[in-house]
């Protein structure tokens, strides 16, 4: 080996021991992000025997990927549920005293004492009065499940909005991730970047859904 050849060797040495320094800086800085894959460095050998660094891959694990895509939506749709019986519960028309279905019972149960005791004009007011709150229990239930719905539907539109302009990020992406396989390029970030859309795009949809 001459004096240049065993130079070249230990300067592409140093060099990939280098890269393989950034590539384990940037694994320990982006340690705690969910949507990074860990990388990795291809090394190979040149033609004066010496190693260099062929690529930087990633260490992703697409049956975990395609696990954390389903649990997501999964947490993501039941959050909506739950959020919905909350607001129903809210607004009055599941539970208390004022609730539709008290106040029908309520009616329910002066008829039967008024039938009991068809003479009773006190009985037959009660019957009265009871029907009045049923009434009005049911308008501001109705009342409140238009309200429930124009929000639910506010929440949808602004879910679709939102899925739209993800789309668009992920395209872009995406196209990032083609360009630089194309020209040989390290297209790691962009992946990232793509995979974590993909991860949103993911509960988006089981919301909308």
């Amino acid at each position: 080996m001459t004096l240049s050849s065993a130079l070249h060797v230990a300067q592409s040495a140093l060099m990939t021991g280098a890269a393989q320094s950034d590539i384990a800086a940037r694994n320990i800085a982006n340690a705690g992000r969910a949507d990074y894959a860990r990388r990795t460095s291809l090394l190979s050998t040149n033609a004066e025997g010496g190693v260099e660094t062929l690529r930087t891959g990633r260490a992703a694990a697409r049956a975990m990927f395609a696990a954390r895509l389903a649990a997501g939506a999964v947490d993501a749709g039941a959050g909506v549920v739950r959020d919905g019986l909350e607001k129903l519960a809210a607004l009055g028309g599941l539970h208390g005293d004022s609730a539709a279905g008290d106040r029908i019972a309520a009616l329910a149960g002066a008829l039967d004492t008024a039938s009991e005791n068809p003479g009773d004009a006190m009985a037959q007011r009660a019957v009265v009065d009871a029907a009045r709150r049923a009434a009005r229990a049911l308008n501001d239930a109705s009342g409140a499940t238009q309200r429930l719905r124009a929000e639910a539907d506010g929440d949808i539109a602004a879910a679709v909005g939102e899925t739209n302009e993800l789309l668009g990020r992920f395209r872009i992406a995406n196209d990032e991730v083609v360009r630089a396989q194309a020209r040989g390029a390290d297209a790691s970030d962009a992946m990232d970047r793509r995979d974590g859309l993909l991860v949103e795009l993911s509960a988006n949809w089981e919301c909308i859904r």
